[in-house]
């Protein structure tokens, strides 16, 4: 079951130009989340209760089955500021600015894939009997979230307030250009520190333990990678103990990110004519950080791997491509 508000407040700045504030929110209960229905119940004495799912069949249980189900147990809350600045075609231009100020909390990850830069944490609960331990930021939370985009008519050129009479033959070459940037910025999606399963309990989201809060290091080291944050402050839980980081401790590497495209019309007969367009995706070339590592590794109570917080590649090299379109 799903509940959402929304409350807006939109502004007219001149004939062409609006502003709209927003807050939206969302509240989510019964949401399906996936269970491991054989884990074990580890109490505070250390010892371990068997799970109450087919405990009255031990032959089956012998045998080493595995049992996941789907409960509707999951919940969720989204809260959001929206501001839109938006200006209609005037003046030879157009454009949008939109941004996002929000937060999304979830003990509900469920079964979705992952983008880029987003990882999703395990689907199942590090501890099915502690859902408490489960609530933190969705894995696609952004706290800020910034887009804007434009198309502009340069105004060199015939019929444009420059150069109205410009040769035929300088116009055809640097008049009735247009040109389109769409600018993309936000921040790190949370990633969720793992780590073996140290409690005997069979279960198949176990987490590390936080001794403190990140440190993001940011720094390459030639021959291996880049250092997002370091593994100092995370170490393995100890046995018979759950990991006490929380769902979402860290946040990734985020986006920034300027495609520009030119555009122009070569008339060429009637209704017949060229269309021409350069595309420069990615134009400064800023690199797509992928997803750090995020897997503690060790053994119980040690410290974490050193290959922890590394990232080892990225992707969305600066692109240029080209068009040329004929309209009859």
């Amino acid at each position: 079951m799903t509940q959402q508000w929304n409350l807006a407040i939109q502004q007219q700045f001149w004939s062409a130009t609006t502003l709209q504030v927003a807050y939206v929110g969302q509240r989510g209960t019964h949401l399906m989340v996936p269970v491991n229905m054989l884990q074990g119940n580890l109490q505070s004495d250390g010892s371990i209760l068997p799970s109450p799912y087919l405990c009255g069949n031990p032959a089956l249980l012998a045998e080493g089955v595995v049992a996941k189900g789907t409960f509707s147990i999951g919940d969720m809350s989204y809260n959001a500021l929206q501001a839109v600045l938006q200006k209609r075609m005037g003046h030879g231009m157009e454009g949008q600015i939109s941004y996002t100020y929000s937060h999304c909390l979830t003990n509900n990850i469920g079964y979705y894939g992952d983008g880029a830069q987003a990882a999703p944490q395990s689907p199942y609960w590090q501890n099915t009997f502690d859902p408490k331990a489960e609530w933190g930021s969705c894995y696609f939370d952004l706290t800020h979230n910034l887009t804007a985009f434009a198309i502009y008519e340069l105004p060199l050129g015939r019929g444009r307030l420059l150069g109205r009479n410009l040769n035929p033959i300088v116009d055809a070459v640097v008049g009735g250009w247009n040109v389109s940037p769409i600018y993309s910025l936000h921040g790190g999606f949370p990633l969720t520190i793992y780590g073996n399963d140290n409690t005997t309990t069979n279960s198949f989201g176990s987490r590390a333990d936080c001794n403190g809060g990140p440190k993001y290091i940011k720094q390459f080291i030639p021959g291996v990678g880049l250092q997002w944050f370091s593994p100092e402050p995370y170490s393995n839980s100890a046995v018979l103990a759950f990991g006490t980081c929380r769902v979402g401790t860290i946040r990734g590497p985020g986006l920034n990110r300027l495609d520009i495209g030119l555009q122009k019309e070569f008339p060429v007969h009637d209704k017949m004519r060229f269309e021409f367009r350069a595309e420069f995706l990615n134009a400064f070339n800023h690199p797509t950080f992928d997803v750090p590592n995020t897997y503690c590794g060790g053994s119980p109570g040690a410290a974490c791997d050193p290959g922890m917080g590394l990232i080892g590649g990225s992707e969305g090299e600066r692109n240029i491509q080209f068009a040329l379109k004929f309209y009859f």
